[in-house]
């Protein structure tokens, strides 16, 4: 609530000559109906267990209450409705209250919860009968701003009580255009079971909980018009499936980016006994902001990639747009292959010539001081959207519970070739099995982890099922340990794609210890054109840290290839390691450390 008051500050005497408590200003209060325009509200936080909330906004003004419609099962509502009623305004309206708006979820068997609140100040611009005054957004909080997720797009008008007549109530909806919203749905990542205990099993150490059976995604934009749901997919896991299909939404979409809707992801797992359905539970949802996706709204930024640099020159030489995605994303791997064949020419004879300098799988070949997806020009082509569960409450917490992938853009109907893919769909659609040879050659600056201020590390490689705990690498008493070794994996991409790298310290007595991680995304890594563009993939030097920490435990330098299985046999895994004799740490010189595929447990 508020009070209306005023302060006299001076020294006794001044105030006793002022007048206990000066002189009082009564207030001249005008009827008007308060019209409150409620347009939509986005990223509010979830207060029901799946994930979701079913919000309304209630409005407060000087002992009044208003309320509006409730949205079932939705962080992202539009309402685009108008309620009213007859207030009294104090005039001077420096004088009146600010309006005060609450949203709340709406509980079938238990009180409402309180979402957030905020306020709108009274100003001249409300009292003009004429046009809707200007929506704004604005911030929910709890008890103090920044406390609380969530905005709310509104106004208010204030029409004289004798004029209401006069002003019939507006039309909220704003102007259109007819537009496709495109999904190409990739796929879930790294979904996680769900908990049978929530946040209650994790203060306990139960960390029990149910893994998916048959996920599939819903996407609306608000309302179940604009619904799209892909297939139930278990393939090749239920907790990475792929769905590798594209949907299209036909709608109207504003003009003005400020009325944009935001779409909702809502993955359901279809769980089944003796082959009949037992349900579809809510397992995560997600978000996608689509107001920079619209290519008719100011600053919009066409998607940029080098193989839409490739397939606008087919194209333009008379190629179809197919021909022309398929002639550019092919001519990527020919020049990569070439080069690879070239470098285990040059190093074939390296223990012969005595270079020791510059290792020759080094010639030409860029080495990149940070993450190297940290260093792309272009974005990547295929999109990440974090997936939640989970509700913000005493024994429960909204947490991230996996990943949807896949592409989404915004198509206005009538114009042909705008806002191109950046990728090939006839590619990421297509199933393919591949080797991955990852080259894992130094490390830096590692922590010391023993009392003698030094480190023992060696490396474990993971990737899928298959796990590398390469202690035959391991470097004794060493903070800038030099390793030489390569790892093999077979990847059936699209699908689950995370290599983690980590590095361990060997401890005599007791458990080996965690020096540091990285991980690196494969499956984006072989679509990504610009990555495919470098003829000798660059070394990069990759942050090494802890779960849970932002804290650099050192760095490790490496290299990926990716090929098929083809091109695996025309290029050998050959590695250098007779270059360790110049190095502080002496490797064997002897053949070259690889590691094949075994899986063992660390």
């Amino acid at each position: 609530g508020y009070v209306l008051c005023s302060i006299i500050l001076g020294k006794p005497d001044d105030v006793e000559k002022a007048g206990r408590g000066g002189k009082l200003i009564q207030p001249i209060e005008k009827k008007y109906q308060l019209r409150f325009h409620l347009y939509m509200a986005k990223f509010l936080p979830a207060k029901d267990e799946n994930g979701l909330s079913d919000p309304y906004v209630l409005v407060k003004y000087y002992g009044k209450t208003l309320k509006s419609s409730v949205k079932a099962e939705t962080c992202n509502p539009c309402w685009y409705e108008t309620v009213t009623d007859t207030v009294a305004v104090p005039e001077p309206l420096d004088l009146a209250p600010p309006v005060t708006g609450l949203v709340y979820d709406e509980d079938t068997f238990s009180k409402d919860d309180l979402i957030g609140r905020f306020s709108m100040p009274l100003t001249d611009a409300m009292l003009k009968t004429t046009a809707v005054a200007e929506p704004k957004w604005y911030d929910l909080t709890f008890e103090k701003p920044g406390d609380c997720s969530g905005k709310v797009l509104c106004s208010v008008s204030l029409v004289p009580e004798d004029k209401v007549d006069k002003v019939p109530l507006p039309d909220l909806r704003p102007e259109t255009v007819n537009a496709t919203v495109e999904i190409t749905a990739v796929g879930l990542r790294d979904m996680k079971p769900v908990p049978m205990l929530g946040v209650l099993g994790d203060k306990l150490g139960l960390d029990i909980g149910l893994p998916l059976m048959s996920p599939f995604v819903e996407f609306d934009m608000g309302d179940a018009d604009t619904r799209s749901v892909t297939k139930e997919s278990s393939i090749p896991s239920s907790t990475n499936p792929n769905f590798l299909e594209r949907y299209e939404v036909k709608m109207k979409l504003p003009k003005n980016p400020l009325f944009c809707p935001t779409m909702t992801l809502r993955v359901r797992d279809t769980k089944s006994v003796g082959g009949f359905v037992i349900g579809q539970p809510l397992v995560a949802t997600g978000t996608v902001a689509i107001d920079q996706l619209c290519p008719w709204v100011k600053g919009f930024k066409e998607p940029k990639s080098p193989l839409i640099d490739l397939a606008k020159k087919y194209m333009a030489e008379g190629e179809s747009i197919d021909a022309a995605y398929h002639k550019g994303s092919k001519g990527f791997f020919t020049a990569s292959l070439t080069a690879m064949k070239k470098m285990g020419d040059r190093i074939a004879d390296f223990m012969d010539d005595g270079e020791l300098d510059t290792p020759k799988f080094m010639l030409g070949r860029k080495i990149v001081d940070d993450e190297l997806e940290q260093k792309y020009a272009y974005p990547s082509p295929i999109s990440e959207y974090a997936l939640f569960r989970g509700c913000d409450g005493f024994l429960s917490a909204e947490t991230m519970c996996g990943k949807f992938k896949g592409y989404v853009r915004v198509l206005q109907d009538g114009i042909v070739g705008a806002n191109m893919l950046p990728m090939d769909l006839k590619e990421v659609f297509m199933e393919k099995k591949l080797m991955v040879r990852l080259y894992l050659l130094k490390a830096y600056n590692l922590p010391p982890m023993d009392l003698n201020g030094s480190c023992d590390s060696y490396p474990v490689v993971s990737m899928g099922s298959d796990t590398f705990e390469d202690k035959d690498a391991m470097v004794e008493q060493h903070l800038n340990p030099n390793y030489w070794s390569s790892y093999e994996f077979q990847a059936t991409l699209p699908g689950n794609g995370e290599c983690k790298i980590q590095i361990w310290d060997h401890d005599k007595l007791g458990m080996d210890d965690l020096v540091g991680e990285t991980f690196i995304d494969i499956e984006n890594r072989w679509f990504n054109q610009e990555w495919r563009a470098h003829d000798l993939k660059p070394a990069e030097r990759r942050t090494l840290k802890l779960p849970g920490s932002s804290m650099s435990q050192g760095k490790i330098q490496l290299w990926v290839d990716i090929l098929t299985p083809q091109e695996a046999k025309q290029v050998e895994t050959r590695f250098a390691t007779a270059t360790a004799a110049t190095a502080i740490n002496t490797a064997p010189a002897t053949a070259p450390t690889t590691t094949t595929a075994t899986s063992t447990a660390h």
